[in-house]
């Protein structure tokens, strides 16, 4: 990961978390990264764990492609850990972009953190 990389977005879930990265200029983040560490492996047993799972997505170039980067896990029913105040209101408007155009259902009370950790 490059020096100048800050944590923008940390999304906590049961074993393990997706982290959203950015190296931010002076007015926007300009390339993101997305890392997912899962832990879950490791909580089975010998013969059927393994070490924990790691996914890095690269530099990718906009916010669009980070948050299509995190689609593939149903991200806003999972706990915001750390939303950077300098993208909480990205975050908040892909809240609500995963809300109008998945198929999976946001919790009520999931929203509300969600609400709360974006200041919206």
């Amino acid at each position: 990961m490059a020096p100048e990389a800050e944590l923008l977005l940390n999304i906590g879930a049961e074993g393990g978390s997706i982290s959203v990265y950015g190296s931010l200029s002076s007015d926007a983040a300009s390339r993101f990264r997305v890392l997912m560490i899962d832990h879950t492996p490791t909580f089975l047993e010998f013969d059927e764990g393994g070490p924990p799972s790691r996914s890095d997505s690269g530099w990718l170039t906009s916010w669009a492609d980070a948050m299509t980067a995190i689609a593939r896990w149903p991200w806003p029913n999972l706990v915001p850990l750390f939303v950077h105040e300098r993208v909480a209101r990205e975050v908040w408007d892909s809240v609500e972009d995963y809300r109008a155009n998945s198929r999976r259902e946001i919790r009520a009370s999931s929203l509300e953190r969600w609400r709360r950790a974006c200041g919206a």
